[in-house]
């Protein structure tokens, strides 16, 4: 790997990179068991930087700046599910999380808890536009728990952990004032 590597999934049929530049062409790599590489080149297969992808039993998921692109492994097939910029996924229970361009939450396969999350927020957290001014980076959920963690939107922002659980609808936050020692964090 090197720095057009942006990120890497794996599974038990090798290691899945994606590939590009900040701001170019790029696209999606397997390496296989026996070292060898295979570039997704099938029609639909993202062109631009994949920046989040995330294997699955039945595909793979992939963020590029173009939108969020899906293989089907029983087809060999590409779709695309999103087309308005970029999204981030990462994986939940029996849940997909995306995370757009824009800030905006959606769930593929299953319910979220962000409109829960969004209530919460909206009284310690400012606003923009009616919703958190939030942007998330990374998220993982942990039995009922939900982690995340994310921080204003902006080029220097408030960064903050979160964790909601989705069971009794609790919601705690580490910031500057809780002793999270972050006192800029770049996007």
């Amino acid at each position: 790997p090197d720095d057009r590597v942006f990120c890497i999934d794996a599974d038990r049929k090798g290691a899945y990179f994606g590939l590009g530049d900040e701001h170019g062409v790029g696209g999606l790599a397997h390496i296989d068991a026996s070292g060898g590489i295979h570039p997704f080149e099938q029609k639909g297969a993202p062109e631009t930087t994949v920046k989040s992808i995330l294997v699955r039993e039945d595909g793979i998921l992939a963020g590029s700046l173009a939108g969020l692109h899906r293989f089907d492994r029983r087809t060999s097939t590409w779709s695309q599910l999103w087309r308005r910029g970029y999204m981030a996924v990462f994986p939940g229970l029996g849940v997909v999380y995306g995370v757009n361009s824009s800030r905006a939450t959606f769930v593929f396969d299953g319910a979220t808890p962000f409109d829960r999350i969004d209530e919460t927020l909206s009284g310690c957290w400012p606003l923009r536009d009616g919703r958190p001014n939030l942007s998330v980076k990374s998220l993982t959920e942990d039995g009922e728990k939900l982690w995340f963690f994310g921080g204003s939107l902006g080029d220097d922002c408030d960064a903050a952990l979160f964790l909601f659980d989705r069971k009794t609808g609790a919601f705690r936050l580490w910031g500057r004032k809780e002793g999270l020692d972050l006192e800029q964090a770049k996007q």
